[in-house]
């Protein structure tokens, strides 16, 4: 009784942000149909990664909510997440890397050009939207034509798709019809998105090669969330499908199930919702709102993770 009278004031003093969350819904929607864009992300990025008093497009086009450690700038927090990720899945020169959801091309832009970052002999991309992927394949071509020797160096591979093959895509890189294994799997900032992020890990895990890594930057929740929290989060803001909300620990014991060995889980929230949050906040009403929305998901129990694991020698 007890229990159950504790999550019902935990859900009662979360019940104002419904109302937030439909304010977000509402904004979200009329800036994706003001844009004449059907996708749900399109180029709002953009703006994001503009400095102050540039006009034109940015030279960055990252769409995560960045690692805050000794930076205010968008675009320096996105590239110092992909970094941290990167860290995490213990690249080597010359290894096989598969990016999920890399959305305008900027991550594949860091493996290939980064000097901190090990230069792969196969990259390749997947992302869910058709215009992101054709400008991800944009940028990926006119770095390999304008860097010598680069195209000998490493093979791109680009191809528009759902992180989770299902029938038919023949040449989704989780397919049974290639036989191809990757010693690096990266899914930076997405993964939550995915339906679902279970069926995703157990592909990874078939085509990833004998004693390589997978690495994600991730949401999941310091506690199993409440009915209310499941029914705000995935059903009312649509941000991820309700399987993956699960709590940090259910994250990892998730992955053993799987096979997944030398299993870490580093909760990096505090460098990375606060300073999303206030630079948010200098971009204006639309933003500020966003922002407000991005606390309120983290005073629900949201936790931002790098998640890290190994698929065992034979």
């Amino acid at each position: 009784m007890r229990k159950r009278r504790s999550l019902l004031l935990r859900d009662s003093m979360a019940a104002p942000w419904v109302v937030l969350a439909v304010v977000v819904l509402f904004v979200v929607s009329y800036m994706a149909i003001s844009r004449g864009s059907s996708d749900p992300y399109g180029t709002f990025h953009l703006s994001l990664n503009r400095r102050p008093g540039q006009i034109g497009l940015p030279t960055t086009e990252w769409l995560n909510m960045g690692y805050w450690e000794d930076t205010e700038v968008f675009r320096e927090a996105c590239e110092a997440l992909a970094l941290r990720l990167c860290s995490s899945a213990r690249l080597t020169t010359g290894g096989r890397v598969l990016d999920v959801g890399h959305g305008s091309g900027d991550s594949l832009l860091l493996h290939l050009s980064h000097p901190s970052v090990p230069r792969p002999k196969l990259l390749f991309g997947i992302t869910s939207l058709p215009s992101h992927h054709a400008r991800a394949q944009q940028r990926v071509s006119f770095l390999l034509s304008d860097t010598s020797g680069l195209r000998d160096q490493t093979e791109v591979v680009l191809l528009p798709g759902d992180a989770v093959w299902r029938h038919p895509s023949p040449s989704h890189p989780f397919s049974d019809k290639q036989e191809a294994q990757f010693d690096t799997i990266l899914a930076l900032d997405c993964a939550y998105h995915f339906r679902t992020r279970t069926l995703f890990l157990q592909q990874s895990f078939e085509r990833l090669a004998p004693g390589g890594h997978i690495a994600l930057a991730d949401i999941c929740f310091a506690e199993e969330p409440s009915t209310f929290t499941t029914t705000l989060v995935s059903r009312v803001l649509g941000i991820m499908p309700r399987e993956n909300m699960i709590s940090r620990d259910a994250y990892i014991q998730d992955m053993e199930k799987l096979g997944y060995t030398d299993v870490s889980l580093e909760d990096i929230t505090r460098s990375v919702f606060p300073g999303f949050r206030r630079y948010l906040k200098t971009q204006g009403l639309v933003w500020t709102v966003f922002a407000s929305a991005i606390g309120g998901l983290e005073s629900l129990g949201a936790r931002f993770v790098i998640v890290s694991a190994t698929k065992p020698l034979p």
